[in-house]
């Protein structure tokens, strides 16, 4: 499938989510975007280790040694974004009820 179509996908759903918290009172959305924006803020961080230590590894003049410790880094910002994914299934995709 088309990535245009799926990201459009995804982005639909996340207007329906969006559309439905905004039913909840002031301070429950204030509360879930503050978590939300802490969430993407962490999210983004972690993918930044993973870019900035691919772009070290790319470099001609890099020490032996630090590619060591930037595929630890790598690795390690890897599984925690593995993790994040997984707790986004859980706890959010798979919890919305399909019966009425």
């Amino acid at each position: 499938m088309d990535e245009d179509i799926r990201t459009e996908e995804f982005a639909q759903a996340f207007r329906q989510a969006a559309e439905q918290l905004n039913h909840l009172s002031a301070q429950q959305r204030a509360d879930l975007r503050g978590l939300f924006g802490e969430y993407a803020h962490d999210f983004k961080h972690t993918l930044g280790l993973v870019m900035g230590a691919n772009s070290v590894l790319q470099r001609d003049d890099a020490v032996i040694e630090a590619q060591g410790d930037m595929l630890e880094i790598i690795e390690d910002a890897a599984k925690r974004l593995d993790a994040s994914f997984s707790l986004f299934v859980q706890h959010l995709a798979n919890q919305i009820t399909l019966d009425e």
